[in-house]
């Protein structure tokens, strides 16, 4: 553990080392194969993860219940679902697209309404582009949640640059090391 203080020379406090000894004492540091980042549920063994059961319940209730409301609406007219609402489900599905291979492409139509400073609301009618969309992401959220995900597909390819940073309340830290690439190594601390 102490290897770091070559590079980050250790603090007379040891509450302010970069070692972070709060967090190893919190458990944070603590060696798991299950692990819950980010809402994820990462198993090591096998090198999957899996959405976490609390955000995929609080996902597929918000696109169950816009769905539901523009049903019952019908083709004709559409709903409105407020700007701030639907941002925010967005967010949560490119979240959600992390743990879904080439997961980013099957947002277009959520992002192209979700654009927009001075909106306030975002029309749902049943059978238009947007409604298919999250209708789709309804039935691969039931689908990516009941089977975890392989790390290794996730990957496109050997990455280029290999690199390991970590954030605290001071700034940020890391290490940059070239794998395909010809790069010098190199680390960073910044406040």
């Amino acid at each position: 553990m102490h290897g770091i203080h070559d590079v980050f020379p250790p603090a007379m406090n040891e509450e302010e080392d970069p070692n972070s000894v709060k967090k190893l004492r919190n458990g944070d540091g603590a060696w798991a194969l299950l692990k819950d980042i980010l809402g994820f549920d990462f198993e090591g063994h096998e090198k999957t993860m899996i959405l976490g059961t609390k955000n995929k319940e609080a996902i597929q209730s918000q696109l169950r219940e816009y769905l539901r409301r523009a049903r019952k609406k019908g083709r004709r007219s559409a709903i409105r679902v407020p700007f701030k609402d639907f941002e925010k489900l967005t967010a949560k599905l490119r979240h959600l697209a992390t743990c879904v291979p080439a997961g980013r492409g099957l947002l277009s139509e959520c992002e192209k309404h979700g654009t927009g400073q001075h909106k306030q609301w975002v029309r749902l009618q049943k059978g238009d582009i947007l409604y298919k969309e999250l209708q789709g992401w309804h039935t691969l959220v039931k689908e990516i949640t009941a089977h975890p995900t392989k790390c290794s597909e996730l990957v496109t390819g050997h990455p280029h640059v290999i690199g390991i940073v970590d954030a605290a309340l001071e700034g940020v830290g890391g290490i940059v090391v070239g794998e395909r690439d010809a790069i010098k190594p190199f680390v960073f601390r910044m406040e």
